[in-house]
């Protein structure tokens, strides 16, 4: 092959955890990040109190490169309150941002692991029953902007619904009937069913259909995972609300649970490792 065509691999372990903006709990977060290492970190549900407390002590473990989509954003409502972070080992830059409604719900940032920058979009799209259209304004936005090309996307997305082990996703704009048939919403919040339907279930076929893949469904298929928990009546309902999506090769992709079940959060970690393509460097012999 010629020189150009030659490629080597850099690994970049990412870790994407919605931490529930539990202030209290910051060190022994980063108690738990020193235990993992990953090279990058993407937080969700990050509050103005929470990115005081948490971002001096990144800096302390290494992360250089450290930016929130809250540092523009004081005074706003408290169902707005809730945004994301990313802080990085590696070079990092704040890229273009996607023009969301509510812009505190994602942050784009190029990251430099060898000598091609790779595109992270974090973001944490609030839940439709306290928010109502805003969920579905948010996603489409993030959606229509987000890059196809050497991209990852990850956060908490607080869908969907359900996912049977067929494959079939089961959004919030439809309805699971008690003899297990799933039902289309016609109007849902005062708007239209199948849009709330079209526009979550995007993030698993749209996406897919550019390139950037539902990374752990890719490896593990259509098993049982999720991601968070609700004990209602002595039981668990689970859901898996949080999710990467990438065009680029993943070597593992995990749920940890074990920070969830020490209080940390009510969200497991998600843990992915990438294997990132780059040019390959290689002496050249000139002819005398």
């Amino acid at each position: 092959p010629r020189d150009d065509e030659m490629r080597n691999s850099i690994n970049m372990h990412l870790v994407s955890w919605n931490v529930a903006h539990r202030t209290s709990k910051t060190p022994q977060q980063c108690d738990y990040f020193l235990s993992k290492s990953p090279d990058v970190i993407a937080l969700q549900e990050v509050t103005p109190k929470y990115l005081d407390r948490v971002e001096p002590l990144l800096s302390e473990m290494g992360y250089t490169g450290i930016a929130s989509s809250l540092h523009s954003q004081k005074g706003l409502p408290l169902n707005r309150s809730y945004g994301v972070l990313i802080a990085s080992k590696l070079p990092m830059k704040v890229g273009v941002q996607i023009d969301l409604p509510w812009s505190e719900k994602s942050l784009t940032v190029t990251i430099n692991p060898g000598e091609e920058e790779v595109n992270l979009t974090t973001g944490y799209i609030p839940p439709g029953s306290t928010n109502g259209w805003a969920k579905i304004d948010n996603i489409e936005a993030l959606v229509a902007g987000l890059r196809s090309t050497r991209t990852i996307l990850c956060g908490d997305f607080n869908c969907p619904q359900a996912e049977l082990s067929d494959g079939t996703i089961v959004t919030w704009g439809q309805r699971i009937k008690s003899d297990g048939r799933i039902k289309q919403k016609r109007r849902l919040r005062g708007g239209d069913g199948l849009r709330w339907d079209s526009a979550e279930r995007s993030l698993f076929t749209d996406l897919a259909d550019r390139g950037l893949v539902d990374v752990y469904r890719s490896l593990h298929g259509f098993g049982d995972a999720y991601s968070w928990v609700l004990r209602r009546k002595g039981s668990e309902v689970r859901r898996r609300c949080d999710h990467v999506f990438s065009d680029l090769s993943v070597s593992s992709c995990e749920y940890d649970h074990a920070p969830r079940l020490e209080g940390l959060s009510d969200h497991a970690a998600l843990s992915v490792d990438f294997e990132i393509s780059t040019p390959k460097i290689s002496a050249r012999v000139t002819p005398r």
